[in-house]
């Protein structure tokens, strides 16, 4: 199965995955079950790995998460679990402000890329830069922001 941008997979319990290239952010429930079954110089229990393995078939497109667009900005991607969803921020051109509303659970946002000459996310706990790579905890019920802005001669 090959995932283009915008594209998210939700892979039950006891699913075999791997990965061959590219990127991606993986969210897993809570589990103590990480049984590996290759390509690593970890140990790797083949005998329960057999075990616990689903063997069901499904086409690479019902495996995949259709994307609920909640406004111009912001994408979720939502399992049939209740532990976690994605969701993906863009700014419009032209806009350099999202408003990211309080959920009543703890949040992480992974900042991936930005195009901004400047920016930075705000929350109630203070302003943090804002650039690929950087990771920060939302607790709950607390409002954030993010902020972007181009320098004077980079107009794009």
């Amino acid at each position: 199965m090959q995932l283009h941008n915008g594209e998210a997979i939700f892979l039950a319990a006891n699913i075999p995955h791997a990965y061959l290239s590219g990127e991606g952010v993986e969210c897993m429930a809570c589990s103590d079950n990480v049984v590996r079954a290759g390509l690593t110089p970890k140990f790797k229990d083949v005998s329960v790995l057999i075990s616990m393995l689903d063997y069901s078939m499904r086409s690479a497109d019902d495996n995949k998460l259709k994307p609920l667009v909640i406004s111009q900005n912001l994408t979720e991607y939502k399992p049939t679990v209740d532990e976690f969803s994605v969701q993906q921020i863009r700014t419009s051109p032209g806009e350099n402000m999202v408003d990211l509303p309080a959920k009543s659970t703890a949040s992480i946002l992974i900042v991936v890329e930005n195009s901004f000459d400047e920016s930075r996310f705000e929350k109630d706990s203070g302003r943090f830069e804002a650039r690929p790579g950087l990771v920060y905890f939302i607790e709950p019920n607390v409002n954030a922001s993010f902020y972007g802005a181009f320098n004077s001669e980079n107009n794009s």
